[in-house]
């Protein structure tokens, strides 16, 4: 039997942008995520970027990663964001009332323009973006 190797992937870097990327394995012929999610803890506030469409589809993949960081303050970086629906406005909001419960916080920061648009829309844009600020060393 002839099994296909692992190939290492790694999502690519926008132009102008470094830092931690995590690594993930994936085999020949499967598709990638739904969503390239990074994950940066600087102590005082976790950072967590995503990029791909947050829909029905990914919501799970995101709400995996975010579950976890109830209890800290989080940035969400949601700029590389093409298209969000209804799955993924109902995801953040319900995230953001967990957090503020367990007592940590969430604040979009540099939320793409279809983000911007749903946020709009639905007359949430107070709600997710003006989130109190992380605490500072």
């Amino acid at each position: 039997m002839d099994r296909e190797k692992p190939v290492r992937w790694q999502p690519p870097t926008p132009p102008g942008e470094g830092g931690p990327r995590r690594r993930r394995l994936f085999r020949r012929g499967l598709p990638a995520p739904l969503l390239i999610i990074d994950v940066v803890d600087v102590g005082y506030v976790v950072f967590v970027r995503v990029a791909g469409e947050l829909d029905i589809a990914s919501v799970p993949q995101l709400a995996a990663v975010l579950t976890p960081l109830r209890t800290r303050p989080c940035e969400l970086d949601l700029g590389h964001v093409p298209f969000m629906d209804a799955a993924g406005l109902a995801l953040l909001l319900t995230h953001q009332r967990e957090t503020h419960t367990a007592g940590g916080s969430l604040r979009i920061v540099a939320p793409s323009r279809a983000v911007r648009h749903i946020l709009a829309v639905t007359a949430t844009t107070a709600v997710l973006l003006t989130a109190p600020s992380p605490p500072h060393p």
